[in-house]
Protein backbone atom coordinates (compact mmCIF):
# COMPACT_ATOMS: atom_id res chain seq x y z
CA UNK A 1 0.00 0.00 0.00
CA UNK A 2 1.56 3.35 -1.17
CA UNK A 3 2.11 5.66 1.92
CA UNK A 4 -0.46 8.20 0.86
CA UNK A 5 -3.29 5.43 0.69
CA UNK A 6 -1.92 4.31 3.75
CA UNK A 7 -2.84 7.59 5.31
CA UNK A 8 -6.18 8.03 3.92
CA UNK A 9 -6.69 4.25 5.40
CA UNK A 10 -5.61 4.67 8.68
CA UNK A 11 -7.25 8.41 8.81
CA UNK A 12 -10.50 7.32 7.16
CA UNK A 13 -10.83 3.52 9.05
CA UNK A 14 -10.27 5.45 12.76
CA UNK A 15 -12.93 8.01 11.44
CA UNK A 16 -15.97 5.80 10.56
CA UNK A 17 -14.85 3.27 13.79
CA UNK A 18 -15.62 6.00 16.16
CA UNK A 19 -18.61 7.40 14.55
CA UNK A 20 -20.19 4.42 13.57
CA UNK A 21 -19.43 2.05 16.19
CA UNK A 22 -18.30 4.46 18.99
CA UNK A 23 -14.91 2.65 19.02
CA UNK A 24 -11.11 3.81 19.62
CA UNK A 25 -9.23 2.41 16.25
CA UNK A 26 -5.71 3.25 16.80
CA UNK A 27 -3.15 1.76 13.84
CA UNK A 28 -0.10 -0.16 14.85
CA UNK A 29 2.56 -2.13 13.34
CA UNK A 30 1.58 -5.55 12.02
CA UNK A 31 4.62 -7.01 14.16
CA UNK A 32 3.49 -6.08 17.49
CA UNK A 33 -0.60 -7.09 17.04
CA UNK A 34 -1.40 -9.29 20.24
CA UNK A 35 -2.16 -12.79 19.60
CA UNK A 36 -5.75 -12.84 18.05
CA UNK A 37 -7.31 -15.55 18.60
CA UNK A 38 -8.53 -19.11 16.12
CA UNK A 39 -11.61 -17.75 14.59
CA UNK A 40 -12.50 -14.51 12.33
CA UNK A 41 -14.98 -13.22 9.97
CA UNK A 42 -13.86 -11.13 7.18
CA UNK A 43 -15.86 -8.60 4.99
CA UNK A 44 -14.88 -7.85 1.38
CA UNK A 45 -16.46 -5.27 -0.59
CA UNK A 46 -15.05 -5.36 -4.36
CA UNK A 47 -15.11 -2.05 -5.84
CA UNK A 48 -15.34 -1.24 -9.86
CA UNK A 49 -15.46 1.96 -11.94
CA UNK A 50 -12.35 4.29 -12.35
CA UNK A 51 -10.74 2.37 -9.72
CA UNK A 52 -11.32 -1.52 -8.90
CA UNK A 53 -10.32 -3.68 -6.47
CA UNK A 54 -11.20 -4.39 -3.17
CA UNK A 55 -11.55 -3.43 0.48
CA UNK A 56 -11.64 -6.18 3.47
CA UNK A 57 -11.76 -5.98 7.51
CA UNK A 58 -11.03 -9.04 8.94
CA UNK A 59 -11.72 -9.55 12.97
CA UNK A 60 -11.82 -12.03 15.62
CA UNK A 61 -15.36 -13.13 15.04
CA UNK A 62 -16.98 -12.15 19.01
CA UNK A 63 -15.57 -8.34 17.74
CA UNK A 64 -18.63 -9.06 15.37
CA UNK A 65 -21.04 -9.14 18.30
CA UNK A 66 -19.57 -6.00 19.97
CA UNK A 67 -20.11 -4.15 16.85
CA UNK A 68 -23.50 -4.95 16.73
CA UNK A 69 -24.02 -3.81 20.13
CA UNK A 70 -22.34 -0.50 19.61
CA UNK A 71 -24.48 0.36 16.68
CA UNK A 72 -27.71 -1.19 17.81
CA UNK A 73 -27.10 0.69 21.41
CA UNK A 74 -27.73 -2.85 23.41
CA UNK A 75 -25.47 -4.88 25.75
CA UNK A 76 -23.08 -7.44 23.40
CA UNK A 77 -24.86 -10.03 25.81
CA UNK A 78 -28.60 -9.41 24.46
CA UNK A 79 -29.60 -11.87 22.16
CA UNK A 80 -30.29 -9.22 19.49
CA UNK A 81 -26.22 -8.45 19.07
CA UNK A 82 -25.37 -11.82 18.81
CA UNK A 83 -28.43 -12.27 16.06
CA UNK A 84 -27.33 -8.65 14.18
CA UNK A 85 -23.57 -9.62 14.79
CA UNK A 86 -22.49 -10.43 11.46
CA UNK A 87 -25.06 -8.37 9.56
CA UNK A 88 -23.27 -5.02 11.60
CA UNK A 89 -19.98 -6.07 10.89
CA UNK A 90 -20.77 -6.01 7.38
CA UNK A 91 -22.53 -2.58 7.53
CA UNK A 92 -19.49 -1.17 8.92
CA UNK A 93 -17.33 -2.66 6.05
CA UNK A 94 -19.67 -1.18 3.74
CA UNK A 95 -19.56 2.32 5.28
CA UNK A 96 -16.19 2.69 5.54
CA UNK A 97 -15.76 1.50 1.68
CA UNK A 98 -18.24 4.32 1.29
CA UNK A 99 -16.26 7.00 2.68
CA UNK A 100 -12.90 5.64 1.27
CA UNK A 101 -13.85 5.50 -1.98
CA UNK A 102 -14.29 8.92 -1.47
CA UNK A 103 -11.23 10.06 0.20
CA UNK A 104 -9.23 8.31 -2.47
CA UNK A 105 -11.08 9.05 -6.32
CA UNK A 106 -12.90 12.15 -4.84
CA UNK A 107 -16.69 12.50 -5.33
CA UNK A 108 -16.39 13.45 -9.70
CA UNK A 109 -15.26 9.42 -10.18
CA UNK A 110 -17.28 6.66 -11.14
CA UNK A 111 -16.62 4.36 -8.79
CA UNK A 112 -19.32 1.77 -7.60
CA UNK A 113 -18.74 -0.52 -4.47
CA UNK A 114 -20.53 -4.15 -4.64
CA UNK A 115 -22.95 -5.81 -1.39
CA UNK A 116 -20.52 -6.73 0.96
CA UNK A 117 -19.56 -10.54 1.17
CA UNK A 118 -18.70 -12.42 4.67
CA UNK A 119 -16.61 -15.09 4.76
CA UNK A 120 -15.03 -17.14 7.71
CA UNK A 121 -11.13 -17.13 8.48
CA UNK A 122 -8.45 -19.36 10.52
CA UNK A 123 -5.81 -18.38 12.20
CA UNK A 124 -3.81 -19.82 8.66
CA UNK A 125 -6.02 -16.98 6.74
CA UNK A 126 -5.08 -14.17 9.16
CA UNK A 127 -1.70 -14.48 9.22
CA UNK A 128 -1.38 -14.37 5.51
CA UNK A 129 -3.17 -11.17 4.94
CA UNK A 130 -1.14 -10.13 7.96
CA UNK A 131 1.61 -11.08 5.53
CA UNK A 132 0.25 -8.53 2.19
CA UNK A 133 1.81 -5.33 2.08
CA UNK A 134 -1.86 -4.16 0.87
CA UNK A 135 -2.76 -4.71 5.14
CA UNK A 136 -3.13 -1.76 7.65
CA UNK A 137 -3.08 -3.36 11.44
CA UNK A 138 -5.35 -1.68 14.43
CA UNK A 139 -6.38 -1.89 17.55
CA UNK A 140 -9.94 -1.55 17.70
CA UNK A 141 -10.56 -1.39 21.50
CA UNK A 142 -7.62 -3.25 21.90
CA UNK A 143 -8.99 -6.18 19.73
CA UNK A 144 -6.77 -7.12 16.65
CA UNK A 145 -7.86 -6.03 13.44
CA UNK A 146 -6.60 -6.12 9.85
CA UNK A 147 -8.05 -3.24 6.84
CA UNK A 148 -6.46 -4.84 3.46
CA UNK A 149 -7.16 -2.14 0.33
CA UNK A 150 -6.02 -2.94 -3.15
CA UNK A 151 -6.74 -0.89 -5.66
CA UNK A 152 -5.87 -0.26 -9.15
CA UNK A 153 -6.35 2.86 -11.33
CA UNK A 154 -8.00 1.92 -14.81
CA UNK A 155 -6.87 4.50 -17.58
CA UNK A 156 -9.07 6.06 -19.13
Amino acid sequence: MRDEQAGLVIQTFREVVRKQVFMLAEPIDKSLLPAPGEDFRCARVAITGDLSGAVSLVVPSELCREIAANMLGVVSKEHLASFRAEDSFLELANVFTGHLRGALVGQGARVRAMLPELSTMDLTEWRAYLASPDCQGFLVDETPVLVKVTTEALAS
